[in-house]
């Protein structure tokens, strides 16, 4: 009996000393896979959740540039109009009328800025789709700067109208 059991246990010992290495292997493989799997996930994850957040940010600024698009124009047309008055009344407009073409300028530069915004977004989400945060953080990078661009813009505007134009006026009014 004890024969039996010497040899039955070292037959499972010789088994296990083989079989082991292979158990640990499959276990590692499966362990892989997993990761990867959570892996594949984890990026499908974070791609919807980019996705989500800039398409929300496109509308914002696809909504901003047609409002204000629609402001901006609206101000150019009516200074436009009040220059041809003023030359039909013989007032010298050459002021006015450079600040309206340097605003008509403005307004063009604010509309591309926004399409490059949104060309920008759709960048970034390609690439946190893809995986790559190096190109991710170019296009974030680039993003942001197209953002200060706007918004140096839009000021620029601001204050040609309310700077330079309205003294403009103010110096026809005298």
């Amino acid at each position: 009996m004890k024969k039996h059991f010497l040899i039955l246990s070292s037959s499972i010992l010789v088994f296990s000393f083989f079989l082991a290495p292979v158990s640990a292997q499959v276990t590692k493989s499966l362990e892989s896979r997993d990761n990867n799997q959570l892996t594949e996930q984890s990026k499908q994850t974070r791609c919807e959740r980019v996705t989500t957040r800039l398409q929300t940010v496109n509308s914002r600024y696809e909504q901003a540039k047609e409002k204000y698009s629609v402001r901006y124009r609206a101000i150019y047309n009516r200074i436009n109009t009040l220059i041809d008055q003023l030359t039909e009344d013989e007032f010298d407009t050459t002021a006015l009328q450079q600040d309206v073409d340097e605003l008509n300028l403005l307004i063009g530069d604010f509309q591309d800025t926004v399409n490059n915004i949104t060309e920008s977004t759709n960048s970034l989400k390609q690439s946190a789709c893809d995986g790559d945060r190096d190109a991710f953080n170019v296009s974030k990078t680039n993003l942001e700067s197209l953002v200060k661009d706007l918004k140096n813009t839009s000021q620029e505007i601001r204050e040609l109208v309310t700077i330079q134009i309205k003294s403009d006026l103010e110096s026809l009014k005298n």
